[in-house]
C-alpha cells in the first residue's frame, strides 16, 4: 500500500543554494477503508501527546503523505507545517519512518534545537531514537523542522497533520 509507485516530484521554490525548499517525491493516501487503520494509529499516537498539549484538534482532515527521498540531495529545508496561509489549521504533525536505517545515508529529520543545541555523542543518540522503522515521531506543527539531503540509499515516510480551529 504504501509503495512509491505513482509518487509525484514535489518540488517547493525557496532557500536552498539550488533554489529549492524541497526535492523529494510524494504520493497522497486518501482516508478509506483500505488505509482507515493508518489513520486511526496515528491519530491515536497523536491524542496521547496532545494529552500534554491540550491542543484543539478534530482529527486528520487531509490525505496522508507518502514521501520518498530516494535521490542524492534529496531533501527538505527549515520549514514549519502549521501557521502559514492555506495550512493555518495544522497544529500537529506526526511523521512515521517506513524505512529501516541501514537502508539509507542522510535524510535525516532534524528539529532546530538538534542541529544548533546538540552535540556529536547527543546527535546521535537522537538518531538513534528516531530512525528505525515504524518509529512516529509527533511533534507541533509550528516546530522547525527539516530533513538533511540525502547521501545514498532512500528514505520512506508517512507524514500527517491534525487539525483544529485556528488560531485566534
Amino acid at each position: 500500500m504504501f509503495e512509491s509507485e505513482g509518487a509525484e516530484q514535489a518540488g517547493i521554490e525557496g532557500l536552498d543554494e539550488s533554489g529549492a525548499l524541497r526535492k523529494t517525491s510524494v504520493a497522497w493516501i486518501p482516508r478509506g477503508a483500505e488505509a482507515e487503520w493508518a489513520f486511526g494509529r496515528i491519530e491515536s499516537l497523536a491524542a496521547a501527546s496532545n494529552a500534554t498539549w491540550q491542543l484543539d484538534v478534530e482529527g486528520i482532515t487531509e490525505d496522508l503523505q507518502f514521501t520518498l527521498y530516494d535521490q542524492p540531495g534529496s531533501h527538505y529545508t527549515w520549514h514549519q507545517d502549521g501557521l502559514d496561509d492555506g495550512v493555518d489549521d495544522r497544529k500537529i504533525s506526526v511523521v512515521v519512518q517506513l524505512s529501516a536505517p541501514e537502508d539509507y545515508d542522510g535524510a535525516d529529520l532534524e528539529f532546530l534545537e538538534v542541529a544548533t543545541d546538540y552535540d556529536d555523542a547527543e546527535r546521535r543518540d537522537y538518531l538513534d531514537l528516531v530512525r528505525p522503522r515504524g518509529t512516529a515521531i509527533v511533534f507541533s506543527a509550528f516546530e522547525y523542522h527539516r530533513v538533511t539531503p540525502l547521501i545514498h540509499g532512500a528514505r520512506r515516510s508517512l507524514v500527517a497533520w491534525l487539525s483544529g480551529p485556528r488560531f485566534r
